[in-house]
């Protein structure tokens, strides 16, 4: 009997944490828990892809927005990080797990930032795997990688679709609502759902300043084109 071969695995996965509010909200629970939780799960990923050979992990985690979130919420997740640092060092080097954090940490307390230059530097010659921690200042720079990686990516598998649904997920957090309404745009083109995709390039042009006159005219253009085949359908029906 033949077997196909296994496709290859990534060598990089990105990851954007959101949602730990969401999923405690739903089972009435405090958004602390909730956070606890995906720390649990973080758990989980990082030992799964040392375990089957995935090198590097990157995690979009704590952002600029989240310094706006109630003042109890923040210490709350400075405190579940703080945590975390204290009892997976142990574990990090046990599964060869080397850890980075990416960004600007200065808005973290004194004894926060002392902990991750320990934990960056007691885990620095671990080889299995690179947990990469990105937040705040590195978190707008990073997540573009990510964007333009996944996106080759998908289209590299044939999976348009998915390309897109998760490219509008990830702008909406990037609140870019000119891309995120493209992205939606491309995503009913996709579904052959033309109207709605004119009425998202119509949206992503409302968003975009009136004197980025480069992108005013690329979207336009791509409207028209959109709009060409609409009709060109219409006239066939």
């Amino acid at each position: 009997m033949y077997l196909s071969p296994s496709p290859p695995l990534p060598q990089h996965i990105a990851i954007i944490m959101d949602g730990n509010r969401r999923w405690a909200k739903k089972r009435y629970m405090p958004a602390a828990l909730g956070h606890a939780a995906g720390a649990q799960r973080v758990r989980d990923i990082v030992k799964t892809c040392g375990e089957i050979g995935i090198p590097q992990l990157s995690l979009f985690a704590f952002s600029t927005e989240n310094w706006k979130r109630p003042e109890e919420e923040v210490s709350s997740l400075m405190g579940l990080f703080t945590t975390y640092l204290k009892k997976e060092i142990r574990n990090m080097n046990a599964n060869g797990v080397r850890l980075k954090v990416l960004g600007d940490t200065s808005r973290f307390s004194p004894a926060l930032q002392t902990l991750i230059a320990d934990a960056q530097a007691q885990t620095a010659n671990n080889q299995v795997i690179t947990l990469n921690y990105a937040n705040a200042a590195m978190e707008a720079k990073s997540y573009r990688l990510a964007l333009h990686l996944l996106k080759s990516l998908l289209y590299y598998q044939n999976d348009n679709f998915l390309a897109y649904e998760m490219l509008t997920q990830a702008y909406r957090g990037l609140n870019e609502m000119a891309r995120y309404y493209e992205a939606r745009a491309d995503l009913f083109y996709q579904l052959a759902n033309y109207e709605k995709a004119i009425e998202d390039l119509n949206m992503a042009l409302n968003q975009l300043d009136s004197h980025d006159k480069l992108e005013n005219r690329r979207l336009e253009a791509k409207k028209k084109q959109l709009q060409t085949e609409l009709n060109r359908l219409k006239k066939l029906n």
